[in-house]
């Protein structure tokens, strides 16, 4: 693919007076979703996602474009109006999606010609993940029902629930929340339902008012514990339709260990419920994501190796449906593939989407089957040297191969550090296609604003490893000038930072504001190899902090405009952790920004609710072991702290709880340290009630974004007692950590 410069930039910049980006330019982005590509090729749909900040209200309406003549329609209309999980029926004409414009989520049909809609389920709760055969014989969907119940059952249950006086909940086992929820006894189950074409005018499909459960028939003697897709993330991606209808495949985890164990299945069904089956009975880690291949004969899904690792790299594997067995395809590839096409033109191909040296590309991994007996019954593993890039730079977010249009093979949702997303075309698969973009939703904005172009550096950190990072000049910068500099810490550990759009942390929204940012993608960071992912395990404090040191050095030593004595760093989730960690162990900062960071680690091990995350990350549960969850505590490390801090906390965040924001903020306040902003429109402490991890609508995202953007890069700290020294922490990689006072 030729590298190349989004056109939408320059477009208009001779027409319009240009200013450096703003929060509100960041809030009025349109968020685009998609594309689904019609069956006979000629056509791909996308969500439109706009806010209103008078009226803080979002409207997400459907479009549809021509790939021929580009012509764009939006086919669905209204306003604070939810327009999603959008599938085509088989006609190319008709659309089925999900909406909320009843006053339930039910699923409704629109024909994109006449852009006439018509609801079509009525049932008696909400739904989701709506996914629709290639032959237009079953629709699936998703439902949040009780173990063994019905869809009307766990109506009458709600109801008697949100009428009754007592407010009181019982549980006896976890989870008792999640993320951002607290569990109200259902589990997601999926559903099946016959759709029928009508031939009398619009609509031209019904769907069965009947649905089949098909999670109750996994175990039809017992209430079954499990939600498919996953929650609080997984969607219709889970759930795949084969292309002759025959079958469909989806994932489960089960059972009441589900706190503290990652064990996700695969299942195959015939969609009338018949034949259910358990293609991955023996496995121990995560297996996701089916698709099936052309032929319909074989089922390709993701699973991982490590039991309880999130982040272990997920391997490719292809199950035969007559032979029972499963191949390894991509044991030997060292990258980590999070969605996955079978190609129908090409069936010895499977296009995956994988995160590489932080940048979301497309694959192509061969897939030939190997025959006995004239039948397929296994596929050839996968070397390096024959996986074929097709994309190589941004990040892609989704893609989806195109039938019948060999100039135009692909479509893919397409964004960078300085551009939103767009849908784009790909010329060619063979990796020296050229990238055409389709829709330009944000141009006029885009084209007004001043976008700062990072660069990318490597450095010697931690243990001599070549380390990566994005770096950014601010908007405007001139020679000879000084500024300031942000540090950006990523959270998950394992997340990196890529280059694609973010309406959370987004580089720009600083460069606007004169400061430098350097994001450094510090061990851990996955994208660049398995070992250097797995890094951070029992090492949290060690090697991202003497990544960070090393990365400022490098930085200040390149660039003698930036101004050491004007540096800041701000990080979320466990990036807001390692701003802590910095606080007890450096003073070369002026100020820092904690988003829902961890400050004891101990302590968070018993509030949150993923048990099986820091299990995996500290080694152990704290009460076999609690080594690592004291050595990389930054509770311990308080009497060290000096540094002025915003703490910026939600109060619905379960997975790192507020306490834990309350925690640094009581640990700054007794420390004398003054934060440099304390407050919020409603509460103290920088907390947002009623927010998640990270804060999510866009009324907070605009407090996230201003507050630290105007208080604290800039603040500078009065004197303060200081201790004579800092703690210094190390640990080679296969030595026991040390770290004295």
């Amino acid at each position: 693919m030729n590298r190349f410069v989004v056109g939408l930039l320059l477009l208009c910049a001779s027409a319009y007076a240009m200013h450096t980006f703003t929060v509100d330019d960041m809030a009025a982005i349109d968020r685009i979703t998609g594309p689904i590509v019609s069956p006979d090729g000629n056509w791909f749909l996308f969500s439109s996602r706009i806010w209103n900040k008078a009226e803080n209200k979002v409207t997400t309406l459907l479009w549809v474009q021509n790939i021929n003549d580009g012509t764009q329609t939006r086919i669905t209309s209204g306003h604070a109006v939810h327009d999603t999980e959008f599938a085509w029926a088989p006609d190319s004409r008709n659309v089925f999606f999900l909406s909320d414009r009843s006053g339930s989520n039910q699923v409704w049909i629109v024909d994109i010609v006449s852009k006439q809609t018509r609801q079509l389920t009525f049932y008696p709760v909400d739904i989701d993940s709506l996914k629709a055969s290639k032959t237009g014989n079953y629709i699936s969907f998703s439902a949040n029902i009780y173990p063994g119940k019905s869809m009307e059952e766990t109506a009458i249950l709600n109801g008697q629930r949100d009428a009754s006086r007592t407010t009181a909940m019982v549980f006896d086992n976890l989870f008792v929340r999640h993320w951002d929820t607290f569990l109200d006894g259902t589990y997601r189950h999926l559903f099946t339902a016959a759709a029928v074409s009508s031939q009398q005018g619009f609509p031209a499909w019904n769907v069965s008012a009947d649905p089949l459960d098909l999670i109750n028939l996994i175990d039809p003697a017992t209430p079954v514990l499990g939600d498919s897709p996953s929650k609080p993330w997984g969607g219709a991606e889970e759930i795949n339709f084969s292309p002759d209808g025959q079958w469909i495949a989806f994932s489960i985890q089960l059972g009441k260990e589900q706190a503290w164990n990652l064990n996700r299945h695969v299942y195959i069904s015939r969609p009338d419920g018949k034949s259910i089956r358990d293609i991955t009975p023996d496995f121990q880690a995560r297996a996701n994501i089916p698709v099936f291949s052309p032929d319909s004969k074989s089922v390709a899904f993701l699973a991982t190796a490590q039991p309880g690792y999130e982040s272990d790299r997920n391997r490719v594997k292809i199950y035969n449906i007559d032979a029972a067995t499963t191949t390894v395809l991509t044991e030997d590839w060292d990258v980590s593939p999070d969605a996955l096409e079978w190609s129908a033109v090409d069936p010895d191909h499977i296009y995956a989407l994988a995160i590489e040296k932080a940048r979301g590309k497309i694959y192509a991994l061969p897939a030939k089957a190997q025959y006995a007996n004239g039948r397929p019954v296994a596929h050839a593993p996968v070397t390096a040297l024959a996986v074929t890039e097709v994309t190589h730079e941004h990040t892609v977010a989704s893609f989806q191969l195109v039938p019948n249009h060999p100039n135009t093979p692909l479509v893919m949702s397409l964004s960078g550090y300085t551009f939103p997303t767009d849908i784009f075309a790909l010329s060619g698969l063979d990796g020296h296609g050229n990238v055409v973009q389709l829709t330009s939703r944000n141009a006029d904005i885009m084209s007004q604003v001043v976008m700062s172009t990072p660069g990318e550096e490597w450095f010697a950190g931690a243990y001599g490893d070549q380390v990566h990072s994005w770096f950014f000049k601010p908007h405007g910068w001139k020679e000879g000038q000084q500024y300031p500099l942000i540090l950006y810490v990523h959270g998950g550990p394992e997340n990196p930072w890529e280059d694609s759009w973010s309406f959370r942390w987004n580089p720009q929204a600083m460069a606007a504001q004169g400061y430098a940012v350097l994001a450094i993608n510090f061990h851990g960071s996955s994208s660049f190899g398995d070992a250097f992912t797995r890094a951070i395990i029992r090492n949290w404090g060690t090697a991202p902090y003497e990544d960070h040191m090393k990365g400022l050095d490098f930085i200040l030593a390149k660039y003698p405009w930036i101004d050491s004595n004007r540096m800041g760093a701000m990080g979320a989730s466990y990036g807001g952790f390692h701003i802590n960690w910095l606080n007890g162990h450096t003073n070369r900062f002026k100020a820092l920004v904690c988003h829902d960071g961890v400050f004891d680690t101990r302590a968070h091990y018993y509030e949150t609710e993923e048990l099986y995350f820091p299990e995996t990350e500290f080694a152990y549960p704290p009460y076999v072991n609690q080594t690592f969850f004291e050595l990389y505590n930054p509770a311990n490390f308080v009497a060290h702290w000096q540094t002025p801090t915003l703490i910026v906390h939600g109060s619905r965040d379960y997975r790192i709880p507020d306490t834990q924001g309350i925690g640094a903020f009581t640990a700054l306040q007794r420390r004398g340290i003054p934060p440099g902003c304390c407050s919020s429109r409603r509460e103290p402490l920088g907390a947002q009630p009623q927010q998640q991890h990270p804060l999510a609508p866009g009324g907070h995202r605009l407090d996230g974004q201003v507050g630290p953007r105007l208080s604290a890069p800039a603040y500078i700290p009065p004197a303060l007692s200081l201790p004579s020294r800092f703690p210094v922490c190390g640990r080679a990689r296969s030595a026991a950590p040390v770290c004295t006072q």
